[in-house]
């Protein structure tokens, strides 16, 4: 199962929903055929939209439920003030893809499996597998 969670950066803190379980895959560096086939496309486009916590919250709600249906489904803090990949990944993130929304007015430094610094701008979407850096949408 190809795991993936979304995250918001928000000015003063990180939000994400709970882990989507399944069917993730899709990037630009997968095959035609997962990216015709897996969520990854969508979950990027739904991302493109948000532009609060508010919206955030309601784009993945109808993610759940237009494509896995968890009940309970939630939302949590993340504590953590850096992004660092490279830091017991999982442990500290755990999916297979991370997807990053940038909303907090600033530019943020991600830094990926590899420890390769990555500049996520305001608005923008930064994605990871294992931490390895994909590409920012």
């Amino acid at each position: 199962m190809t795991r993936g969670t979304p995250y918001l950066i928000l000015k003063d803190r990180i939000i994400l929903s709970d882990e989507f379980n399944g069917d993730m895959y899709g990037s630009p560096k997968d095959s035609k055929w997962e990216q015709k086939n897996g969520y990854y496309p969508e979950m990027i486009e739904r991302l493109k939209k948000v532009r609060s916590e508010g919206e955030f919250k309601k784009e993945m709600k109808a993610f759940n439920s237009e494509n896995y249906n968890y009940h309970p489904f939630g939302f949590y803090t993340n504590e953590r003030k850096d992004i660092d990949l490279s830091d017991n990944y999982f442990g500290n993130f755990f999916s297979d893809y991370l997807f990053f929304k940038n909303m907090s007015g600033r530019t943020v430094k991600i830094m990926d499996s590899k420890k390769r610094p990555i500049e996520l701008k305001h608005g923008s979407i930064a994605t990871f597998y294992f931490g390895e850096f994909i590409e920012i949408a």
